[in-house]
């Protein structure tokens, strides 16, 4: 186990065993890189209290908590994480501002919990994605306003493939979900969301509005092999499908 003082760095060094891999707590402008962590009983990483952290190129893998949990943690640049054979959740993001991440790849074979959790952002952008095999939840958020996803791939997810709660002001784009056992995209009293230019493979349902009546948009987003397009109603706006009578209520 590692614990992290302010201003610290971890480069090219695997981690294996321990309760936690890296641990930090109360500390400012951490940096971590091409590091590998395996085998921990507990999470693979746990940052609490962190303002200004970068990461590059981690590895985490089978352990016996969550893979990464970041809680309060701002100002992050995030860029080449992958996490496997994780207990927990492979990543638990709670509370977090200014935060851009990138390069994320989650198998969650095994998981007990939805395979990505992100909750309580503001003004986040998150890229690159590539989320499967989860028998839950593939990507969950939550209380959050002021995010955008671009480019979040999520295959054979026996949950909902991205489910929103309680947040606003959300963009997704290129969204791709594949084989998608409940609703693709769930939209629970989430306001001004729009999606473009994604595409729905073999999603059960591909959307769903829980206790939301608020706006939505989207336009060159492409649907087959699902059951509905629509489940629930919205008030305002249209999402536009290629798929015959694919005009949201």
């Amino acid at each position: 186990v590692i614990t992290l003082n302010s201003n610290s760095s971890v480069f090219g060094v695997d981690i294996t065993g321990g309760q936690n891999g890296l641990y930090a707590t109360h500390v400012n402008n951490l940096a971590i890189s091409d590091v590998n962590v395996s085998g921990t009983s507990g999470d693979g990483i746990q940052m609490i209290n962190v303002d200004g952290y970068m990461m590059n190129n981690v590895t985490i893998s089978q352990t016996g908590g969550l893979g990464a949990l970041l809680q309060n943690v701002n100002d992050s640049m995030i860029n080449g994480l992958t996490i496997s054979q994780t207990t927990g959740s492979a990543l638990y993001y709670n509370c977090g501002m200014n935060v851009r991440m990138s390069g994320l790849n989650v198998d969650a074979t095994g998981a007990t919990d939805d395979a990505v959790r992100i909750h309580t952002q503001t003004n986040a952008v998150f890229t690159n994605f590539d989320i499967r095999n989860s028998t839950h939840n593939g990507l969950s958020i939550g209380s959050s306003t002021i995010v955008k996803f671009d480019q979040i791939k999520l295959t054979d997810v026996l949950g909902n493939g991205l489910q929103t709660d309680q947040s606003g002001t959300f963009t997704f784009a290129h969204l791709n979900m594949t084989n998608i056992g409940g609703t693709g995209l769930v939209l629970n009293n989430t306001p001004l969301v729009s999606v473009d230019n994604s595409v729905f493979t073999n999603v059960t349902n591909v959307i769903g509005y829980l206790n939301t009546e608020y706006y939505i948009s989207g336009s060159g987003n492409v649907a087959t092999g699902q059951t509905t397009l629509f489940t629930g109603t919205t008030t305002g706006g249209s999402i536009q499908f290629t798929t015959p009578n694919a005009t949201a209520p």
